[in-house]
């Protein structure tokens, strides 16, 4: 079990400096991030080429208002921000410190303001080495930098171990965009209309689903509305099952691919479609609810989304390559655009989400509380 002791920040860290007030008129873009006060962008307002003192960093820095950030990395600061260093203290053990500091936010603010002052009143609580004293007879020996150094290391690794596993299980850690896939995401479709009552078969609940039927087995229950993805909960009631792999569009013209059998309520006027001449892969079928997120700004309350009522509606699909103008069928219809569109659109979202792994997990130790 960890021991925890108070110490006084000030007896722990050197105080590194305070930043300079630096006008719009003297910040040059350049490639030195400038810290300013702030919560938004860990307090980075923009980068300017060489200015004032230059903070190296790892080194922790508090603001005006208490925002605490853990700094790897050199950099400028205006005259709001104290900049707190001690000798051989890594950035992992900067990152604990600031995360138990992170209730200075709460403390200071505009009619109460963080100043060089402020820090000898600032008490934080940190680990020490087992075998201390449980009286007051300890010193800052006693605090034990390496359990902080292995608990910040620790996390780091099972947010990348999560991660990683995340996208494996899901088939997901593929992500490099082909050349066809970029390419394809380079170009412009061809797009025809069609009505959605030629294309799709509409069919509906046979039986009240209640909340009083929602016993946790059986079925997902579908309803209207957006929250939980309409999914009200799950339901064993003897109740027509509908289709996997068949969108979903309730009163309010929500609609969703579901990937998944279920059962749908009757009340809240929830219907689904399924292809009359070919099965919906999940490609597909995510590609054709965005092309109907329009009906959301057509059907309400006072003009509810029904079957006989969107079965003439227009919906705009990509054709084949070559497809004539004016004389064109549902053979021309481009499924193949519409499924490689989303996978590669797929992979492009956790392209992002990798490229930005290390940022998140710098955030996310920030903000966790020991």
């Amino acid at each position: 079990m960890v021991t925890f002791r108070e110490f006084k920040v000030g007896d722990l860290f050197d105080t590194v400096g305070r930043g300079t007030r630096i006008t719009k008129q003297n910040r040059i873009p350049g490639n030195v991030p400038l810290v300013t006060a702030g919560k938004e962008n860990q307090g980075i307002a923009e980068h300017i080429q060489e200015n004032k003192e230059l903070f190296r960093g790892p080194v922790f820095t508090i603001d005006m208002f208490g925002n605490v950030f853990a700094r790897d990395y050199d950099f400028y600061a205006d005259d709001n921000i104290i900049v707190f260093g001690k000798e051989d203290t890594s950035i992992n053990q900067y990152l604990y410190v600031v995360s138990v500091l992170g209730h200075l936010s709460k403390v200071y603010g505009y009619g109460n303001q963080f100043r060089l002052n402020s820090i000898e009143n600032t008490v934080i609580q940190l680990p020490v080495k087992p075998g201390t004293r449980d009286d007051f007879n300890y010193t800052e020996d006693d605090i034990d930098w390496d359990y902080m150094e292995s608990y910040i290391h620790d996390l780091e690794q099972s947010y990348i171990h999560d991660l990683d596993a995340y996208l494996q299980e899901t088939g997901l850690n593929d992500y490099t965009l082909t050349d066809d896939e970029q390419a394809l995401l380079e170009r412009e479709p061809m797009f025809r209309e069609f009505n959605v009552g030629d294309l799709f078969n509409g069919s509906s609940g046979d039986t009240d689903i209640k909340k009083e039927h929602l016993n946790g087995e059986g079925y997902p229950v579908i309803t209207a509305g957006v929250d939980n993805l309409g999914v009200a909960g799950y339901s064993s009631i003897n109740a027509k099952i509908l289709p996997e792999n068949s969108v979903t569009v309730d009163m309010f013209g929500n609609c969703c691919f579901r990937p998944f059998e279920y059962k749908m309520v009757t009340h809240s006027r929830v219907f689904a479609l399924t292809l009359k001449n070919r099965p919906l892969t999940q490609e597909a079928g995510l590609f054709i609810c965005n092309m109907l997120k329009w009906l959301q700004s057509k059907y309400n309350y006072s003009n509810m989304c029904t079957y006989n009522k969107i079965k003439n509606e227009i919906i705009q699909l990509p054709v084949k390559p070559g497809t004539d103008e004016v004389n064109y069928t549902e053979d021309d219809i481009d499924w193949d655009y519409m499924e490689a569109y989303i996978r590669a659109m797929e992979k492009q979202v956790i392209a992002d989400v990798v490229d930005y792994k290390e940022s998140a997990i710098a955030t996310a130790k920030e903000f966790v509380y020991v």
